[in-house]
């Protein structure tokens, strides 16, 4: 496991235990610590008699961790604390292990050793029953009634406000409607608009209006035209409007490419009771791929990945006209010792965002890379794009003042890498980094239409 602060951060399940956690990454609150194999272990004295055992598995991809405090979070303060601890020391802890973390640990090992087992006699059953998944096709097929319905009243809503134009009344109870026709994708494209207007006519807000109603007649039209799309196509535009693939189905019908990945930037987006994290990988040839998982507020996401890590092994695409999201196959796995990936230049990323865009117009975010350029602040805190033949990238940067700020004083040290997500209006940069320095990540991701 890489001990960064980030990765830390990352497993916390809110703001409030990370805080805790950092206030127990001191010797004094700990009875006793150590560390032996990829195991950490230690004594935190707590407000009762006895210290909390904390245990930690970090010998894994997926981290494994128990603690005797009675608290619901997970992780809870105490193993974040340990962790904290771990990555200040920048080294093993060392120390004897104790019986009771022995105990522990075979237990878990025989847990995995079960697990193992029990996955082997599933895919045998799976190999001889044969059992089909449902095509993509027959699930739109079966929702399409719904669907047709869901869009219909969208369409009709979108005509009053040609006609009348938007009144308070008229995203009432849309999104709920959208849904309950298995149009979560349309859904989404409403509540980004809720959150925008809000009743306000300013220019502003109108503006950031304008690109969610295209999309959404954009959609519309593409439903109501779709037997004229191409099976790709139709991938994508129901992937968008909200019909879902499961995990079987991407392995069967999706594309494997195999190679060296590096993690080029994380984001995380926080949408009340669910957490969204993106981590945006890129191999040689200039490919990029997004693993898109979510996880219960409160919980952490599985798997560690961090700015920079790379991976060996294949992913499997999605099926759709743009190769973009992705399942990490079987021999996904870390790779710290493999030869980095080179950056593709600039003028080539940006060209390869417009392809996919032209592609798929539907998606969200495309990643965008850019090699070698200087980030620099104007007279109004705005972050402008200078390419190293002084020429500015014309397309808009969505970075807060303070962000801005950091980036310039990167930059002035020389050119620097910067990754991010171009949203359809904006750049949104991920993260910043050159020789020398200490790289700039962005740790939250705040959606631009919000």
């Amino acid at each position: 496991m890489d001990f960064s602060l980030q990765t830390i951060e990352g497993l916390a399940p809110d703001d409030s235990s990370v805080r805790s956690g950092k206030g127990l990454a001191k010797p004094s609150a700990w009875q006793e610590v150590g560390e032996e194999g990829g195991f950490l272990w230690g004594l935190c004295k707590g407000s009762g008699s006895k210290p909390y055992q904390v245990r930690i598995d970090a010998s894994r991809q997926e981290l494994g961790f128990s603690c005797s405090c009675p608290s619901r979070k997970i992780p809870c303060k105490h193993v974040l604390g340990l962790l904290f601890l771990r990555a200040q020391n920048g080294a093993e802890l060392g120390g004897e292990c104790p019986d009771w973390v022995k105990e522990w640990r075979e237990k878990r090992a025989r847990r995995q050793e079960a697990a193992a087992s029990q996955t082997t006699a599933a895919e045998g059953t799976k190999k001889k029953s044969r059992k089909k998944v449902a095509s993509f096709a027959d699930r739109v097929d079966g929702h399409l009634p719904l669907m047709t319905e869901g869009v219909n009243l969208l369409y009709e809503r979108m005509i009053d406000a040609v006609r009348h134009g938007l009144t308070p009344g008229w995203l009432q109870d849309l999104s709920k409607r959208l849904v309950d026709t298995q149009l979560s994708g349309l859904a989404l494209v409403i509540e980004k608009m809720e959150r925008v207007w809000k009743g306000r006519t300013d220019e502003a807000s109108l503006e950031r209006l304008l690109p969610l109603m295209g999309r959404l007649q954009l959609l519309v039209e593409a439903f109501r035209s779709q037997e004229r799309l191409s099976e790709a196509a139709r991938y994508d535009l129901f992937l968008a409007l909200g019909i879902t693939l499961e995990k079987e189905q991407v392995l069967a019908d999706g594309v494997h490419m195999g190679g060296v990945w590096q993690v080029l930037g994380v984001a995380q987006e926080d949408f009340g009771r669910i957490r969204e994290r993106r981590v945006w990988l890129g191999t040689a040839g200039g490919e990029t791929a997004l693993i898109q998982d979510y996880a219960p507020r409160g919980k952490g996401f599985s798997g560690i990945y961090n700015a920079g890590d790379l991976f060996a092994g294949e992913l499997v695409f999605y099926p759709g006209t743009v190769r973009q999201r992705a399942l990490p196959a079987e021999n996904f796995a870390p790779a710290p010792e493999a030869e980095r990936p080179p950056l593709p230049e600039t003028a080539l990323a940006v060209r390869r965002v417009q392809d996919m865009v032209k592609a798929n117009p539907w998606l969200w975010r495309w990643p965008l890379t850019l090699a070698d350029v200087r980030l620099c602040c104007d007279e109004t805190g705005s972050l402008q794009v200078l390419l190293t033949d002084g020429r500015r990238l014309s397309f808009a940067v969505s970075c807060a003042e303070p962000d801005a700020w950091a980036l310039h004083a990167l930059s002035l040290g020389g050119p620097v890498h910067c990754f991010g997500e171009w949203n359809g209006s904006a750049f949104v940069p991920l993260r910043a980094w050159r020789e020398g320095a200490l790289p700039w990540l962005r740790e939250e991701c705040v959606d631009t239409f919000a």
